[in-house]
């Protein structure tokens, strides 16, 4: 996913024999049971995890507890993990010659927030677009016209954009340069090699073969909680039924139980 302000999470697995990928997106709201310690569990968003992991010292840090968390309340289990940057995005898809999307309305932001904790205003016209790295993070971050769910499913437009041009272009033999140039933009447990083998794997997916689901309204429901309005609270036996039909070859992970 993507940090600062947790506008991405989610879930993506290759099958290596059926040329095919699954791609889960998590609402930053989701309420949840994060594990802080062996003893100690917080109800919270689940965008609180990769915070509290720190302040608490958990093992592995802030993105391990984020992966325990997934696995504790989703029954995914996280083999890896890729964490970048807005720096980072940007730099990925002006490697790759930047994407193309066809936008079905105007993005208009009137409030998008910059580096140095600004606002300014951006716009994207209707229609297609080649979209260089700045650009598509506009796209993918901008909220100011539609909720988290809508964004979710813009940023799972972007990946799979990045997936086309990737396809089209050398990108194996950009993979060292950018390993180099983006170190202290992305926080992964893969290394150089595994990144390759990856990479050369999803190459290989046809652009048919990506099945990409949102945990949205079908899935979740609004919900007030301790006096917090904006809370999103799990249909655990729906997201248990898309879970399998997205990782059909995971081994189960039990789920926690608990009650809003």
């Amino acid at each position: 996913y993507l940090n600062a302000d947790y506008f991405f999470g989610g879930r993506m697995t290759l099958d290596t024999a059926g040329r095919r990928a699954s791609v889960l997106g998590i609402p930053r709201d989701l309420l949840v049971v994060i594990p802080v310690a062996s003893a100690h569990t917080v109800l919270d968003r689940i965008n609180a995890a990769n915070v509290l992991g720190d302040l608490a010292q958990y093992q592995g840090g802030g993105i391990a507890l984020v992966r325990a968390t997934v696995e504790l309340n989703l029954g995914i289990r996280v083999h890896h993990h890729v964490v970048l940057d807005f720096v980072a995005f940007e730099r990925i898809i002006d490697a790759v010659g930047g994407v193309d999307l066809d936008l079905p309305e105007p993005l208009v932001d009137h409030s998008y927030p910059t580096a140095d904790f600004r606002t300014v205003r951006v716009a994207l016209p209707k229609g297609k677009q080649h979209l260089r790295g700045e650009q598509a993070l506009w796209y993918a971050r901008s909220r100011s016209q539609s909720s988290d769910f809508s964004r979710m499913q813009r940023q799972q437009d972007v990946l799979k954009a990045v997936q086309r041009r990737a396809a089209q272009v050398d990108t194996l033999l950009l993979l060292p340069v950018l390993w180099s140039e983006l170190r202290g933009a992305v926080v992964t447990d893969l290394t150089l090699g595994e990144t390759w083998s990856l990479a050369r794997l999803a190459l290989r997916v046809p652009e048919g073969g990506v099945s990409a689901r949102t945990l949205d309204l079908d899935f979740v429901s609004r919900a007030t909680v301790n006096r917090d309005p904006f809370l999103l609270v799990p249909n655990r036996s729906r997201i248990a039924q898309v879970v399998l039909e997205l990782f059909p070859d995971e081994p189960a992970v039990a789920i926690a139980e608990w009650e809003p």
